[in-house]
């Protein structure tokens, strides 16, 4: 058996070249199957990303409507201290009434009394929707910071989008790369 010259031409190997082709092709094809899965795995980030996408969307249309209840209890919580003024002003005429007719207080005492009662109880309901504008203050409160913390989510989100978008871009360079590296072995004799 001949030991000197070139093992690929040597006629102990004379299908070696064949060989390198096949090994060659087989790396081709290797390397298409990983570009293949590696397709499938950004197609299916881009499926989260829609996915996430419309929850956003979704949460900002909760956020609106949210919105929108406290705009009308806003509109509520406005007219009921018109209401109150209103009230408050009756309340100043009727004590002017009540000066000028201090000359008949016996008579008008029990009048006063029962206004009096009147002006408590108002003066109680005042007080308990002071507390309900508290609370619902405090759920307001409590759900902007909930949007806060959402939107510090989608922000970090995006960022991570942004990031497999460069890792794809730079596997997207060296596939185009290794695709020129094949054609140039193609093309070369």
């Amino acid at each position: 058996m001949p030991t000197s010259g070139n093992s690929n031409t040597s006629p102990a190997n004379p299908d070696s070249p064949l060989t390198n082709s096949n090994t060659f092709s087989a790396v081709v094809d290797t390397f298409s199957a990983v570009v293949d899965t590696f397709s499938a795995v950004v197609d299916t980030f881009s499926a989260v990303v829609d996915t996430f996408s419309a929850v956003v969307d979704t949460f900002s249309a909760v956020v609106d409507t949210f919105s929108a209840v406290v705009d009308t209890f806003s509109a509520v919580v406005d007219t009921f201290s018109a209401v109150v003024d209103t009230f408050s002003a009756v309340v100043d005429t009727f004590s002017a009434v009540v000066d000028t007719f201090s000359a008949v207080v016996d008579t008008f005492s029990a009048v006063v009394d029962t206004f009096s009662a009147v002006v408590d109880t108002f003066s109680a309901v005042v007080d308990t929707f002071s507390a309900v504008v508290d609370t619902f203050s405090a759920v307001v409160d409590t759900f902007s910071a909930v949007v806060d913390t959402f939107s510090a989510v989608v922000d970090t989100f995006s960022a991570v989008v942004d990031t497999f978008s460069a890792v794809v871009d730079t596997f997207s360079a060296a596939v185009d790369t290794f695709s020129a590296a094949v054609d140039a072995s193609s093309d070369s004799p």
